[in-house]
């Protein structure tokens, strides 16, 4: 750790950009149609918004469109001073929705996501794929970046990554679900860091070389290993169990605080320091993301915890749990405040 403390960057800010799940979080009360927030969500809209507030340069490819949703969904990245550059606008696309219900009576998990209008019940707007003759127009303009991100695939997310990937970008590539098209393995060919869930994806029954895979496994903790073989085998990865806090709320964006951790320690540098890192950086990074993800739990939403701390009192915290301290949580006012805007869906309006 740096003298400085988790959260120390380079002397250069380092760039990340990431395309893929950026939609708008509506977060509510799962007992009530009572809205609690509306937020940017979807793991590369958080993951991407959460290296802006550590401090990096944060890059979203994302196609939106001009309507209730993306006006809010602008509005929150500009307080974490996301990048707008490549967030594309149509008027004849809908933006994105997701809503989380907050469950108290739940034991784990705490919420549920859903994907129909509580309201009005119709069906919510889903992630669209950025049209090719727009891929053509970020090409010429995206800045070199340290790591790129994607979580969902397509013949127009893999073009970006690859050119990335000549640059020396770390190819970061955090799927939710085994694709049995060509794609998949295409993306594996040039992966640096594969990171995936437990929950979602039991095995992936391709071989890889990438340098570093890491399993979420929720509450238990994470497992990874470096690069070697592999193929099937479930040997050889490093356990790392979670931390836990007493006071869970709400286990949303666990898993992207925990990208967004091993991003940040890992990243700065580009692929080329990759092969230089020690395995106690590594392991380092890895208790870095699970603590900042066991905080994150203790409030509502998926990136509840930018909302009530700044940079240096999660450092503070985040030191104690990694040094096994007690740390207390004032998380009595669990969200900042109640949304009073009713509208969640394009139905709604």
């Amino acid at each position: 750790m740096s003298k400085k403390g988790y959260f120390h960057l380079n002397s250069v800010k380092p760039k990340v950009m990431g395309i893929g799940l950026l939609t708008l979080d509506v977060i509510m009360n799962g007992g009530d149609i009572e809205i609690l927030d509306k937020v940017v969500g979807g793991s590369m809209g958080n993951v991407i918004t959460i290296l802006s507030f550590l401090g990096w340069e944060s890059y979203p490819i994302a196609y939106l469109g001009k309507d209730h949703a993306s006006k809010i969904i602008l509005d929150d990245i500009n307080k974490w001073n996301v990048k707008k550059n490549y967030i594309m606008q149509d008027e004849t696309v809908k933006t994105p929705i997701i809503v989380e219900k907050i469950n108290n009576h739940l034991e784990q998990k705490k919420h549920e996501f859903n994907f129909v209008c509580p309201l009005c019940h119709s069906k919510l707007p889903r992630n669209r794929v950025i049209p090719n003759e727009l891929v053509k127009d970020i090409i010429k303009t995206m800045p070199e970046v340290q790591v790129f991100y994607l979580d969902r695939l397509s013949r127009s997310a893999l073009k970006i990554a690859n050119l990335h990937k000549k640059m020396g970008a770390i190819i970061f590539f955090e799927p939710h679900k085994v694709s049995k098209n060509t794609l998949f393995k295409e993306c594996l060919k040039i992966t640096d860091i594969l990171k995936y869930s437990l929950e979602d994806i039991e095995y992936i029954p391709y071989n890889r070389d990438v340098y570093l895979e890491i399993i979420s496994l929720g509450s238990e903790g994470v497992k990874y290993k470096l690069k070697g073989n592999l193929n099937n085998s479930k040997n050889h990865y490093e356990k790392i169990n979670a931390y836990h806090l007493n006071n869970i709320v709400d286990t949303a964006g666990a898993g992207d605080w925990l990208t967004a951790g091993i991003i940040h320690m890992l990243g700065q540098n580009g692929r080329g320091y990759l092969n230089n890192l020690l395995k106690s950086s590594i392991k380092e990074a890895m208790l870095f993301g699970q603590s900042l993800s066991a905080l994150n739990c203790s409030f509502e939403g998926a990136r509840g915890l930018m909302y009530k701390f700044n940079k240096r009192e999660i450092n503070e915290m985040v030191k104690k749990i990694m040094r096994k301290k007690y740390v207390q949580i004032n998380n009595n006012k669990k969200y900042r405040k109640k949304n009073k805007d009713m509208i969640i869906c394009p139905m709604c309006i």
